[in-house]
């Protein structure tokens, strides 16, 4: 059957048509395929509301990672995946939101 994996910590969010686009856009790949989704933005918690802060790029990123057909967490450290395979780059603007309070974020980024 046609399937897919996508990689999310739990700190961070999708975009909230995430599946949508992957629908229309991947729904014909029948080949295994590795997608990353470059862009997103910074957030973080203040007053424990959602402050939302600059737009980031990075390539490879875990967050949304999608392998069409296959099981992204087999796959191996998702920062070294485009020196084993061809990685697709979808330039969807703000497709994650991604944690930087270090209270919450295990690579302590800053917003």
């Amino acid at each position: 059957d046609h399937h897919c994996t996508v990689r999310l910590d739990d700190d961070d969010a999708l975009c909230k048509n995430f599946v949508e686009m992957l629908n229309t856009k991947y729904s014909n790949y029948l080949n295994t395929d590795l997608i990353s989704f470059p862009n997103g933005i910074k957030f973080n918690f203040e007053n424990n509301q959602i402050k939302l802060g600059d737009k980031m790029r990075q390539k490879n990123i875990g967050l949304g990672f999608t392998g069409i057909n296959c099981n992204v967490y087999g796959l191996g450290d998702h920062d070294m995946i485009h020196k084993k395979y061809d990685i697709l780059y979808d330039d969807t603007p703000d497709v994650y939101l991604c944690c930087c309070n270090t209270k919450f974020c295990d690579s302590k980024r800053k917003l």
